[in-house]
């Protein structure tokens, strides 16, 4: 069973949706380094906090719902954490390895889902505030399975080419699990490997990704921070 609060939800999970071994992260589709990890189902005890997706059926006899349990998983905060730890000893987060922003950046170059809301804003944001610069969309899906390679394939890309004097991440608010592309480590390693300096625009002001750690500036409020429009 499934509890919040004073909520309960009656689950049932076939032995053909549980996996023994996990080679990679069915959520986030992340492969990990070192290897297979055991299953769900040999680790679960009383009190985890746990991801669940499945789809809804009626047990007859009792009348009642229950959730027909077709993913579970742990919950992303315990790995959220440890790869946080993993990347500060590493020096990701300092500040002293961040760069300065150009004052007046002549070249933006935008890395965002390109038919989003976000991406609107951005420009109308812009327009407003007289920003003055020439705008290039590097366009990558910002949620799912797919995006956090092309997330790095659109970072690599716009560094490689050198044309912009500002890269900025964009994507709007949502649950961890939404945000989770701007959590993998190979985001944080090519945020990191990137000479332009970076913005990220990620979520909400109350969303913090480690992809915000690793920018020069982080938050919702970053492109409305004078550092950013004050060219």
């Amino acid at each position: 069973s499934l509890k919040e609060g004073d909520d309960l939800l009656n689950c049932v999970w076939f032995r053909g949706q549980q996996r023994e071994r996990e080679r990679f992260d069915p959520l986030t589709g992340e492969v990990w380094e070192e290897g297979p990890r055991p299953g769900l189902a040999a680790t679960l005890a009383n009190g985890q906090a746990i991801i669940c997706a499945g789809r809804l059926s009626v047990y007859g006899p009792r009348g009642g719902y229950q959730l027909i349990v077709e993913l579970a998983q742990e919950e992303g905060q315990g790995r959220l954490e440890e790869l946080k730890r993993k990347l500060a000893a590493l020096g990701y987060f300092d500040q002293s390895r961040k760069r300065p922003l150009p004052e007046h950046p002549a070249r933006v170059a935008l890395i965002t889902a390109p038919t989003g809301a976000a991406v609107r804003d951005f420009i109308r944001i812009s327009s407003d505030r007289g920003l003055g610069s020439s705008i290039r969309i590097y366009p990558s899906p910002v949620q799912g399975e797919e995006a956090p390679p092309r997330l790095v394939e659109a970072i690599e890309q716009a560094n490689a080419e050198g044309w912009a004097d500002l890269i900025v991440l964009i994507r709007g608010g949502g649950s961890l699990q939404d945000l989770w592309a701007f959590n993998e480590e190979a985001v944080a390693r090519a945020i990191f490997a990137c000479r332009t300096p970076v913005i990220s625009a990620v979520g909400h002001e109350t969303d913090t990704t480690i992809a915000d750690y690793v920018a020069e500036l982080a938050g919702e409020n970053s492109l409305t921070s004078p550092a950013f429009w004050q060219g």
